[in-house]
């Protein structure tokens, strides 16, 4: 009887060393996966230096820089003659781009900076990218002064060694990238040198701190990743690059990316809160993250420098990620599906020696039960801060400014999951029958990955391969001896899972708690065995208990937060002078307006329909105040032709704003059929004529724009011509340290405005 008590005590202890070993392990993925310490401005020359790099950012992100502002023309110029002085060719490239996108036309005058270091070769470059313009109420210190900063930084410590490259390089330091990559897609069409680039490393941020992942490639990645095996903290994912090829989201690389070219996109993603709002300064900007993006570029730098480029795009493709931040893995995609097969095959034979197939299919559907309840209790969690913490919530992008404690309590929560589960489970299923039920789901989960996200099979291949092999080494053990060996496949899983779940929550942020804690639930079911064997007396209570610890932590979390100049409220204010009126409207889409909002609007403000004049879609609602009558000039617009051939008729206007404001927009009404409009040049065949032609364009030069109209019948046109400048007006109360804006477009800006006929 004693032996009996000895043995289950045993057995316990195994079992919470290895709950303790997973945890532990993750906490050191978690130290490892930091970036490097920011590098001094004495370092040797040879090496990047993210304090060197700083100086960059300060002098660029001073202030807001959007297209068409003075701050804008002053970093082109502080662009261009940094280059001269690394002893590069340098120009502006000026152009003007058009697109269309959901009835919406957006148009822009752009100025790219663009170098050129020759090599010895025969021209071949690799492209150096990242965009110099940030959006209106952020000084852009991440998004991304960091990524021009990193180049500038690259080139010098490049050129520090005198070392001779075969290979030129090139530079783009792109504009209207907020816009709609703008820049980048006209140097792609039009420079003379964008023919010579092979291949494009694009520097980007969307945050302020964390790991710079290398996320995104273009193709050919079985070539181009292997070039960050040199740096000492390579970070990178065949996981993101698949998952962001599904998603609409586009960088600069994705204008060469769509042309073929190969190549790798760098960005840091920590703190979301910053990204294109004014936390985004370079007081906030983590230097080690500024420097981790350096340290990779340099790495990638020097091995391309005297590459074979025209090689890389044959390369085909590549499953690749890192390991703890320290070793980077690289196969072919090919290689996926056979692989993913090999765990499958070599558990049907396991299980045809094992029999009692009973206990393993019990073992799946508890894995199965498992995943669901994790997943649930991350949505619970979600839809109580939604309804429960509302104020808790009030980062630029409606989330937590502190993710810490959240995250952990979603770790938590998907433990207590977990013990409820696996400790009713363990009683049916027996340990082997947890642990073999559970390989069976990795291994299908793997095959399914490699077919269908083949960049994201390896997270479930590896540990499904280590745990079907402890599946053979476990057939003569029992008791404590079999639960300490089902303890490895514990780590593969977690070295590769627990950046998995923390990368979630900064890309996809706590709004996928489900997902966030799906991604905890997987490798914890690996762990099944021991959770059940701590459960298996009371599940239920001691889930419980774990759900408390979870609610606890997150409510010392919301009760500790207060806005303040470091976690402030955000606000949205703008104001419509209508020309024709005379009339000035306050205008703030703010649900929840604060005191500082209030007071501007005053007591008479009223919730409705936008203005006629600025139409915002047919569901918006605003907050309306009168604002005066301030005697800002309207904007122009300019006969220029009025040609009418077969019925049709052709009208072109030059389109100013007389107050100098650097973006205009008009409306032409759907009283004609519009089928073409032509903006600087560039004809657009308008997708849906019947509808109102909405354009928007930015970098409004002095002397305006010249647009012409193609309608389709000989009638009078209705246009709403508004024109846009950055800031309020100056006699606004200033808001209060614990308040910032919004990172809308809209916030902040004094619209002009008035109805002509054509």
């Amino acid at each position: 009887m004693r032996a009996r008590v000895d043995s289950a005590a045993t057995a316990r202890s195994v079992a919470l060393v290895a709950v303790m070993l997973a945890l532990s392990l993750a906490a050191a993925v978690g130290v490892l996966e930091m970036p490097p310490w920011p590098r001094e401005a004495g370092a040797p020359a040879g090496i990047f230096s993210a304090e060197r790099a700083m100086r960059h950012v300060e002098r660029l992100a001073r202030e807001p820089r959007p297209l068409g502002s003075t701050a804008h023309a002053r970093a082109r110029i502080y662009l261009l003659d940094q280059l001269r002085e690394l002893g590069l060719e340098a120009e502006v490239q000026t152009g003007v781009g058009l697109r269309q996108r959901a009835g919406r036309i957006v148009g822009a005058q752009v100025h790219n900076v663009v170098g050129r270091l020759r090599g010895s070769g025969a021209g071949d470059a690799v492209l150096l990218v990242a965009h110099y313009d940030s959006r209106s109420n952020t000084p852009g210190a991440g998004d991304d002064a960091s990524g021009v900063a990193t180049i500038l930084e690259l080139l010098r410590a490049r050129r520090s060694t005198g070392e001779a490259a075969v290979n030129d390089l090139l530079v783009l330091f792109a504009d209207a990238e907020e816009i709609g990559l703008f820049g980048a897609r006209i140097f792609a069409a039009e420079h003379r040198w964008a023919a010579d680039a092979r291949v494009v490393l694009n520097f980007e941020a969307r945050g302020r701190n964390g790991r710079s992942l290398m996320f995104e490639t273009g193709p050919g990645s079985a070539g181009t990743v292997p070039v960050l095996g040199s740096s000492s903290r390579p970070s990178a994912s065949s996981l993101s690059a698949d998952v962001y090829r599904r998603m609409p989201n586009d960088t600069d690389f994705s204008a060469f990316r769509d042309r073929g070219l190969p190549g790798l996109n760098f960005a840091f993603i920590g703190d979301l809160s910053a990204y294109h709002s004014s936390l985004d300064t370079p007081g906030r900007l983590s230097r080690s993250s500024l420097q981790h993006q350096g340290e990779q570029g340099l790495a990638a730098l020097r091995e391309l420098a005297d590459a074979d480029l025209d090689a890389l795009g044959r390369a085909g493709e590549a499953v690749f990620f890192d390991v703890a931040g320290r070793r980077l893995v690289t196969y072919p995609t090919s290689w996926a599906v056979p692989m993913a097969v090999l765990p499958l095959l070599l558990f049907v034979v396991w299980a045809l020696g094992a029999g009692r197939e009973e206990s393993w299919i019990r073992g799946l559907v508890a894995w199965v039960a498992g995943l669901t309840g994790g997943a649930s209790a991350g949505w619970l969690f979600w839809i109580a801060l939604e309804r429960f913490a509302p104020g808790f919530l009030r980062s630029p992008y409606g989330l937590p400014y502190d993710t810490i404690l959240p995250f952990a309590s979603l770790v938590v929560l998907a433990f207590s999951a977990a013990s409820l589960v696996y400790g009713a489970g363990r009683a049916r299923a027996g340990d082997l029958g947890l642990a073999s039920g559970t390989v069976l789901g990795w291994a299908f989960l793997g095959l399914a990955a490699a077919w269908f996200l083949p960049g994201g099979s390896h997270l479930f291949l590896w540990p499904a391969l280590v745990a079907v092999g402890v599946l053979f080494a476990c057939r003569r053990l029992t008791g404590s001896a079999r639960l300490a060996l089902l303890i490895v496949p514990v780590v593969p899983a977690v070295v590769l899972w627990s950046p998995v779940a923390r990368l979630l929550t900064d890309s996809l942020t706590l709004r996928a708690a489900p997902v966030i804690c799906l991604a905890v639930a997987l490798p914890l079911g690996l762990l099944a065995p021991h959770l059940g064997l701590l459960s298996e007396r009371s599940p239920v209570a001691k889930a419980l208990g774990l759900a408390v610890v979870a609610v606890g932590m997150t409510t010392v979390a919301i009760v500790g937060d207060r806005p303040d100049p470091e976690t402030p409220r955000v606000s949205a204010l703008f104001q419509l002078v209508d020309a024709d009126s005379g009339v000035a409207t306050w205008l703030s889409p703010d649900e929840s307006p604060g005191s500082w909002v209030t007071g501007i609007l005053g007591p008479g403000a009223e919730r409705g329909a936008y203005p006629d004049l600025l139409p915002a879609g047919p569901d918006a609602e605003v907050l309306r105040a009168a604002a005066g009558a301030p005697s800002l000039p309207p904007p122009e617009a300019d006969l220029v032709a009025d040609e009418e051939d077969d019925g049709s008729r052709r009208l072109t206007l030059r389109l100013r704003s007389r107050r100098g404001a650097p973006t205009l927009r008009v409306v032409a009404s759907a009283i004609v059929q519009i089928g073409a409009v032509t903006v600087a040049g560039r004809r657009l065949e308008i997708d849906d004529p019947s509808a109102p032609v909405d354009l928007t364009f930015y970098g409004l030069p002095a002397s305006g724009v010249e647009v012409g109209l193609e309608m389709l019948d000989r009638q009078p046109v209705e246009m709403k011509l508004l024109d846009r400048t950055w800031g309020l007006p100056e006699d606004t109360p200033r808001r209060p340290p614990d308040t910032i804006p919004s990172t809308s477009w809209w916030s902040d800006t004094v619209w002009v405005g008035r109805t002509v006929w054509q």
